[in-house]
């Protein structure tokens, strides 16, 4: 992907198995990745502030260091079989917002509401909290919280966690407020965080030492850019920015976001 990107709208890249996402890009907009073809994606710059609903659905992600200025993880968001940083100023987490397949976890300390079926992780053995009061397990949906048309599937927030095996740690001084809160007062074993507990950050690829394997000439395969003139933007099947339809298939974006494969005779 070009370093000038700022917004993702749709990928059409089916033949690009491992995505690297350029530093500087500020938007992820819902369903962007949706069946894709993607399997795994490098990094997540720090510069992204939005990541809309679905937008990384059907990809299996092996380890995601999450940008910290995110606020909201919308619904079906994403999948990460291993190993997972949330944003620090993460604040809720939507409806199926997150699967985990790793053993460990930490939830942010600004960290306020977790929708239905928020957070699988069926293979989670601690779960360390730092949030002062308990998060709201809210087994309603918001307004917002909509993913296609799809049936809902609903459940418990904290959703496949195996209560009687998982260790809940939380904050000093919070244990009894945990205990009496809904869902998190199933877990049997809940212990005060150590003083010295620091989330491992270790083994998740950085921008800077991944550069070096792309091309500064990477094609742009597949990425409909953001328009903000009023007009469609074209692209070639290759991706590359046209100023008018070819003869062809042509990628046309519209600028509500809309994304349409064009033939041209």
């Amino acid at each position: 992907m070009p370093k000038t990107l700022k917004r993702v709208i749709a990928w059409q890249g089916t033949e690009c198995r491992r995505l690297m996402l350029p530093d500087g890009l500020e938007r992820i907009e819902q369903y962007a990745f949706e069946w894709g073809g993607v399997d795994s994606l490098v990094n997540m710059p720090e510069s992204i502030k939005y990541i809309g609903a679905g937008a990384f659905y059907s990809v299996s992600l092996h380890t995601l260091k999450m940008p910290d200025d995110i606020k909201i993880i919308e619904d079906t968001c994403l999948y990460v079989s291993k190993k997972l940083h949330l944003p620090a100023n993460l604040e809720e987490i939507s409806w199926c917002g997150v699967g985990f397949g790793g053993e460990s976890l930490t939830l942010p300390a600004k960290l306020r509401r977790i929708g239905p079926v928020g957070l699988t992780a069926r293979k989670l053995k601690e779960l360390h909290v730092l949030a002062e009061e308990p998060p709201f397990c809210d087994n309603e949906l918001n307004a917002g919280e909509l993913y296609n048309t799809y049936a809902k599937y609903m459940g418990p927030s904290l959703d496949g966690i195996d209560k009687s095996v998982c260790v809940l740690f939380v904050p000093k001084g919070t244990i009894e407020k945990y205990r009496a809160a809904h869902e998190w007062g199933e877990f049997v074993d809940i212990r005060e965080e150590a003083d010295d507990y620091v989330e491992d950050m270790t083994g998740f690829r950085e921008w800077e030492n991944v550069e070096k394997e792309y091309s500064d000439n990477a094609s742009v395969n597949g990425v409909a850019i953001g328009n903000e003139e009023g007009l469609p933007s074209y692209y070639d099947i290759q991706g590359r920015k046209t100023d008018k339809p070819a003869s062809g298939i042509n990628i046309v974006v519209y600028p509500d976001g809309t994304t349409k494969k064009v033939m041209v005779e």
